[in-house]
């Protein structure tokens, strides 16, 4: 029996070691493949770039600095309850999106929050107690709307099983899988005049959770202007962690939007080569060209901002925002006339404005 068990101790060595190659191979084998086969189910930019990321609190704080820069302030809005559609995510989606505002706006103040839900109703009771006429003294002018509007479940879900066997002594079985689920919220800002939503100012971004082992979630991608961010998510953290994700990049891209400031910027997206943000450029300059004073006020409020202009904001051409728009042209390299077209709009909004030499 004594010589016997050198030789089972080297047969038990040697099948923990192929064993543990075998599951090695395995995991990597498997994860890749869900990997691959999920970015070829998903529709979405080819051979898009990853940034490791840990949130979006620094796209937050972008925004809030970008904000003061571009003269954004007083914009109040009413956030409803955000319900989970699929009944799948347990979150508290509509508190997660008042803390990345609150977050975005710790130095321009330039977004009020009014909160409203059913939730509401004891501060709202407790006003009319104080015999408050009002919980809202200033109507908010918009208004956010959605849902968690998205989670599928096993998009792709590969495994890979192994065995050896020394008999009569070991028998192992080794077992790996993975599994993509895809999350998606869906917001857009209304305007609290008629209700109406405002055409363009909308985010529908999904993020692909990975899954391996036993129901480990291994990272989270996130998918904006052709930029993929990777994040890496703990089992305690999982889906309420992606979604927060999701409600942080849903909120600069609404601001962004409403605001036209360009967020982009935020994300780490290049306006000058990418075709998704060229298109959304054109479609604010159509959008207020539609309407002259909007687009002469926005180009009056900016320059004065910039130190170009010093005359009144009221979207009318004037010979002092005529020269002003000549000057900033040729500040920044364009013909030295008082033409606002497309081209000025664009460059205005990829300029960094800290470059310029003022008059």
């Amino acid at each position: 029996m004594k010589a016997l068990m050198p030789s089972f101790l080297r047969r038990v060595g040697l099948a923990a070691a192929i064993a543990g190659a075998v599951a090695g191979c395995s995991t990597m084998e498997v994860t890749k493949q869900t990997v691959e086969q999920t970015s070829v189910a998903r529709v979405g930019p080819e051979q898009t770039p990853f940034r490791t990321i840990t949130g979006f609190s620094s796209a937050l704080r972008c925004m809030d600095n970008m904000m003061i820069d571009y003269g954004v302030r007083d914009v109040t809005m009413l956030v409803e309850d955000i319900f989970d559609q699929t009944k799948k995510v347990n979150a508290g989606t509509r508190d997660m999106l008042i803390t990345a505002v609150s977050d975005m706006t710790r130095r321009s103040r330039a977004i009020r929050v009014v909160a409203f839900g059913r939730d509401a109703t004891n501060v709202i009771s407790f006003l009319a107690s104080a015999q408050r006429q009002s919980a809202y003294e200033v109507i908010p002018q918009f208004d956010i709307k959605g849902s968690v509007s998205q989670f599928d479940e096993n998009v792709i879900r590969n495994q890979k099983d192994a065995g050896i066997g020394f008999q009569p002594f070991i028998n192992l079985g080794i077992s790996r899988d993975a599994a993509s689920n895809v999350l998606g919220i869906d917001l857009s800002v209304l305007t609290t005049d008629d209700m109406s939503i405002l055409s363009g100012v909308t985010s529908r971004n999904a993020v692909v959770i990975l899954k391996t082992g036993k129901g480990l979630d291994a990272d989270a991608a996130y998918h904006k202007f052709g930029v993929s961010f990777s994040m890496s998510l703990s089992k305690s953290e999982g889906q309420a962690q992606a979604l927060r994700g999701l409600v942080e990049l849903a909120v600069v891209e609404l601001m962004g939007k409403l605001t036209k400031t360009p967020y982009w910027r935020c994300l780490g997206a290049d306006a000058n080569t990418n075709e998704e943000i060229k298109l959304e450029i054109s479609d604010w300059f159509y959008a207020m060209s539609v309407s002259r004073i909007e687009l002469i006020g926005y180009f009056q409020n900016q320059m004065r901002r910039r130190g170009f202009y010093e005359g009144p904001i009221d979207g009318q051409f004037n010979p002092a925002i005529d020269e002003a728009i000549a000057n900033y042209r040729a500040a920044i390299g364009m013909s030295k006339e008082a033409l606002i077209d497309e081209a000025l709009f664009k460059a205005y909004l990829n300029t960094d404005q800290t470059t310029i030499a003022r008059p």
